[in-house]
């Protein structure tokens, strides 16, 4: 079993990071680069290009070095099978690539540090890489045939935490909770409408020393518990494909603490996946 992973930070959210600036090599009108990074996971809410078959490019310059080591793609991009590129710079001239994956067209049961990242069981694709730093962050999506423009839904490029506690027991990354419209008849049949099955449950952790903690309210208790942004949640990363987007529930007590035969703390975190795809009876 691999250690879990947790990924909320997102160098290209003007949200989270209100000083840094996007830009892009085009964006057609309704469909601007801002959208890969608003946390929604719409198919109608995207950046898209306006010339076919060209190199199209997302740049975020940051306000001072930041660092990453994961990148994310929402479900509902095009470019299964094509090789984008994760590059780096420190001087907005002069870029590096960090990795050019060959996205994966099928799902399988991998690890997220592979060469090609994860595809996702709900068409989401991520890779776990060796740490960069840089001033600014580019995404590159290559050529795509003529008459095609990409479609990239959400991005996220960060730094990701990874408890090395592991999650304790129980756990269960397939819990879920059924939504639907329900109406039942004198006897008893039942008639339903479309039905969402959101992922839900809590997590546990403990950390393994105070120093972590520093990583751990970054992430788990600022990003997705103050500011209530979505994070990729990875119980096990040699079963990547089963990672999924949530968001902190309303109403929920998140925090890390010292309880009574612990040390040092340890925190419980709930959460609900983040627009779940919808299933038609």
């Amino acid at each position: 079993m691999g250690l879990p992973l947790f990924l909320s930070d997102n160098l290209f959210s003007v949200v989270e990071y209100p000083a840094h600036v996007l830009t892009q090599s085009e964006q057609a009108p309704g469909f601007e680069s801002w959208h890969i990074a608003n946390g929604r996971r719409s198919a109608f809410d995207y950046w898209t290009g306006i010339t076919p078959n060209v190199v199209q490019t997302a740049t975020v310059q940051c306000d001072r070095v930041r660092s990453a080591n994961c990148v994310f793609l929402d479900r509902g991009f095009n470019y299964p099978g094509f090789a984008p590129s994760l590059q780096v710079s420190q001087d907005g001239v002069t870029f590096q690539t960090v990795v050019t994956p060959t996205l994966p067209t099928a799902v399988g049961p991998t690890v997220l540090t592979n060469s090609n990242g994860v595809l996702t069981e709900e068409g989401a694709w991520g890779l776990l890489f060796t740490v960069a730093d840089g001033l600014y962050w580019r995404w590159s999506i290559p050529p795509l045939g003529s008459n095609t423009l990409p479609v990239t839904v959400g991005l996220w490029v960060g730094m990701a935490y990874v408890p090395q506690s592991g999650f304790l027991m129980p756990w269960s990354e397939d819990q879920t909770t059924l939504t639907v419209q329900e109406t039942v008849s004198p006897l008893g049949w039942r008639g339903r409408g479309p039905r969402g099955i959101p992922k839900t449950g809590a997590i546990t952790t403990k950390l393994l020393t105070d120093d972590e903690y520093d990583l751990a309210r970054f992430h788990v208790v600022g990003l997705f518990g103050l500011r209530s942004r979505p994070a990729w949640i990875c119980y096990d990363q040699s079963q990547a494909d089963r990672t999924f987007l949530a968001i902190r529930p309303s109403g929920s007590g998140q925090g890390y603490g010292f309880e009574g035969g612990w040390y040092p703390r340890q925190d419980r975190i709930p959460y609900v996946e983040h627009e779940p795809s919808v299933t038609l009876l």
